[in-house]
């Protein structure tokens, strides 16, 4: 029972890393709120492959690596402070204004690498006082209390009602699970309740079921509905219907899309549009981003194509080019995803 269970924490530690870096690097690029959760998972992780750790003795083994130093609770106020309300739609400077909160927690991991480092050499560093591990472990649970208080009582709005249904609406589940596991960790650290064994329990079963909705939903965790009525608020000035019907007669009638490297902006231009209104329009409409759009007005067109006999002796990759795809990667890559089959097989079955 014993290595099944260090089993269970080494797996939920490694999805919990692999989720975190995913979601840094896709919170980095577009889902600012992704990167924010994706510290605190990271945090979490180590903490469980820490229990794993300790378990075996690893921290007295000379050839160890200091992992364990990386999972530094002060990170977790923070990281949950900005994620929780970036996802009821409040906006912050993505700037050194915001991620200089993180720096007690940086400073923290320097501290504690420094350390493990010079004791390994015979320089003894008093990490283990009251004042350390006060800044390093009860500290960071005040804190992380008050962020949870703050988000509860003190919502954005003046009606208490709405911002209790936000808290709880579709996506708010985890601010329960992060409430649960603050209480836990308060009966553990400061009453000395033997509750670290749920604890493990509980990051484990949030990792790995966070790693599932991510694998069948991977649009979970993006900002939901307060930043997309921002933009339909935005673009209310804008006739929808005519404004689709300005760009498909572009893409059906004109067929621009015969353009290699065709550009948003191009057909911002084009429509005298904005370019974030008609990339909002085809998200919206056809749950797509404009490159896929493009690229499938290119693979419909290729099976057009394909079908005229006048194009009999051009082989695919020259039909491709001739429909606007610039390299045959490209064409591959959006053939399969709009057929399902690579196009060497598609010609097989033909």
């Amino acid at each position: 029972m014993k290595d099944f269970e260090q089993v269970m924490l080494i797996v939920a530690a490694v999805q919990g890393l692999l989720l975190s870096v995913a979601l840094f690097f896709s919170g980095w690029r577009k889902n600012k709120p992704a990167m924010y959760l994706a510290v605190a998972l990271f945090v979490f992780a180590i903490e469980l492959l820490n229990a794993w750790a300790m378990a075996y003795s690893y921290h007295a083994r000379k050839e160890a690596i200091p992992f364990w130093t990386f999972g530094s609770y002060l990170l977790l106020p923070p990281s949950l402070w900005f994620f929780l309300n970036m996802n009821r739609g409040k906006r912050f400077n993505d700037g050194a204004k915001t991620w200089i909160w993180f720096m007690p927690g940086i400073f923290e991991i320097v501290v504690e690498l420094v350390g493990y480092y010079s004791e390994r050499n015979g320089i003894m560093v008093f990490l283990g006082s009251m004042g350390w591990i006060g800044l390093t472990e009860y500290l960071p649970i005040i804190a992380t209390v008050c962020v949870l208080i703050l988000l509860i009582f003190l919502p954005e709005n003046s009606s208490k009602q709405s911002s209790m249904n936000k808290h709880f609406g579709r996506q708010q589940w985890y601010l329960v699970v992060f409430i649960i596991l603050v209480l836990l960790w308060i009966a553990d650290s400061i009453f000395k309740v033997g509750v670290y064994h749920i604890i493990e329990i509980l990051l484990s079963l949030l990792l790995l079921s966070m790693g599932y909705i991510v694998y069948f939903n991977p649009t979970f965790f993006e900002v939901p509905t307060a930043e997309r009525q921002r933009n339909v608020n935005q673009f209310s000035i804008y006739d929808d219907e005519q404004s689709m019907r300005k760009l498909m007669h572009l893409f059906e009638k004109e067929k621009v899309f015969l353009r290699a490297r065709l550009t948003l902006e191009e057909i911002s231009s084009e429509l005298g549009l904005p370019a974030r209104y008609i990339s909002y329009l085809i998200n919206h409409i056809y749950k797509c981003n404009f490159n896929q759009f493009v690229n499938n007005h290119r693979v419909e067109e290729v099976l057009r194509r394909m079908e005229d006999p006048k194009n009999s002796i051009k082989t695919l990759l020259g039909i491709a080019l001739d429909s606007g795809f610039s390299s045959k990667s490209s064409f591959n890559a959006a053939f399969k995803s709009v057929t399902g089959k690579a196009p060497s097989a598609f010609l097989k079955e033909r």
